[in-house]
């Protein structure tokens, strides 16, 4: 018994020591200062409006935000449902001359997004959100959503929610 214990502890050294050495060795990414974000409910109920969505996302980006953004700028695209997505396709420092690449990947990754029967939240996406812009201290948000959850934390959420309720027939078309 007391070679096996000797022998698991000696077995199991190189691994603990890789490890630490691993967390040694890792340097925290900064978290990105973001100027523009996109997010984009992902839960069932926005199957249709899906194509929509993934081609305007798809246009917002190639138009390089309607000529707003600037070089160095940070875009990240964020996806949520029950849960907030921030890092399943990585923030991009935008740079005019990759735009159309910038633009195919976001495309890409929202197309393959397969969307949930889970319910969604607005609440923890919002909060982020909110969290960002006072981080960064000027952030645009555009928000792909299919209306049904009030807004609720921002400076516009009776405007907001007025322009959901006004427009609910034809965004569920």
């Amino acid at each position: 018994m007391k070679r096996f214990l000797i022998f698991a502890c000696l077995c199991l050294a190189p691994s603990l020591q890789a490890q630490e050495e691993s967390s040694t060795n890792e340097v925290a990414s900064p978290h990105p200062i973001y100027r523009y974000l996109i997010a984009v409910d992902t839960s069932s109920s926005m199957s249709r409006q899906k194509e929509v969505t993934v081609d305007t996302v798809h246009r917002l980006i190639l138009s390089g935000i309607i000529g707003r953004i600037r070089t160095g700028e940070v875009l990240g695209v964020w996806t949520f449902d029950e849960q907030l997505h921030t890092n399943a396709l990585p923030a991009v420092m935008w740079d005019s001359r990759q735009r159309i690449d910038i633009a195919n990947r976001a495309y890409r990754f929202l197309n393959d997004q397969h969307l949930d029967n889970r319910k969604k939240s607005l609440d923890q996406p919002l909060a982020a959100i909110a969290d960002e812009a006072q981080r960064s201290g000027a952030l645009t948000a555009f928000l792909f959503t299919d209306g049904t959850e009030p807004v609720k934390g921002t400076p516009f959420d009776d405007r907001i929610n007025d322009i959901f309720k006004n427009h609910a027939r034809e965004m569920h078309k």
